[in-house]
């Protein structure tokens, strides 16, 4: 039991580490660690794409032009290849 809550417990870290940026060394080499023991054994690869951690998660993409910043080149170039659709918001 014990060392069926370390397996979970390593594989949620292992998560947490692949879905934020990696800030310290220490956590690369963790990351590293964590994601070679998971790849080497398929039954923990299937055990970690079916996480409870990955369904509870929630992805919003929300599809809208740039903002208006006339400093953006970003802005400029959508100006320039779409000038209609920021006119009509």
């Amino acid at each position: 039991m014990a060392e069926e809550q370390s397996v979970i417990t390593a594989m949620r870290r292992l998560a947490v580490l692949e879905s934020y940026p990696i800030k310290t060394p220490e956590d690369l080499i963790e990351w590293y660690n964590l994601r070679r023991w998971v790849l080497k054994h398929p039954d923990l690869l299937s055990q970690y794409r079916e996480q409870h951690y990955f369904s509870c998660r929630e992805e919003i993409t929300k599809v809208q032009p740039p903002p208006e910043k006339p400093a953006s080149v970003f802005y400029k170039i959508w100006k320039f290849l779409f000038p209609k659709k920021l006119d009509n918001h």
